[in-house]
């Protein structure tokens, strides 16, 4: 044998005495010495695979990125204005043309004005709540009846466009 299992303790001074013992309650037991036994030191256990990683791991520190700067007031007016200026620009000339939408509210049309309305909710819902993929979805939905009302829209447009020449 070359290594003894680990359940088995060395051997430190004394050899173990290996005794035969054969007898009954009746009976005077037989004793027959067989041999002393040195026991050498076993192997270490094996290393599991895994050992290292049921180990503590080093405290994580964890460090914060300093708050971010906002910019002064002003440029962030300045830049509020920029964005909003078309804006401005397009009801001014709106106000100075007076556009005539008389078809707009015709009851061919409001389904497909209603349907572009329920689109820029839609959007204002996605900007405040949902996800893309909510989005994608019930823009997907919303957009079949949106494809048949505004084909309606152009089919009447361009049936009055024609009674008028």
């Amino acid at each position: 044998m070359a290594k003894p299992p680990l359940s088995l303790p060395p051997t430190l001074k004394d050899p173990l005495k290996v005794t035969l013992i054969i007898g009954s309650h009746v009976h005077s037991p037989l004793k027959i010495e067989l041999f002393d036994l040195y026991v050498p030191a076993s192997h270490p256990p094996p290393q599991h695979p895994d050992e290292a990683s049921f180990h503590p791991l080093p405290v994580i520190q964890h460090t914060f990125r300093p708050d971010q700067k906002l910019p002064p007031t002003t440029i962030s007016a300045a830049f509020s204005a920029l964005v909003l200026a078309p804006w401005v620009v397009l009801l001014g000339l709106w106000a100075k043309i007076s556009p005539r939408v008389p078809r707009l509210f015709s009851p061919s049309i409001v389904p497909f004005v209603a349907t572009l309305t329920a689109f820029e909710v839609l959007l204002f819902w996605y900007w405040i709540e949902l996800k893309l993929g909510q989005v994608l979805l019930y823009g997907a939905i919303l957009a079949i009846p949106t494809v048949f009302a505004g084909k309606q829209a152009l089919v009447s447009i361009g049936q009055q466009r024609l009674r008028q020449k």
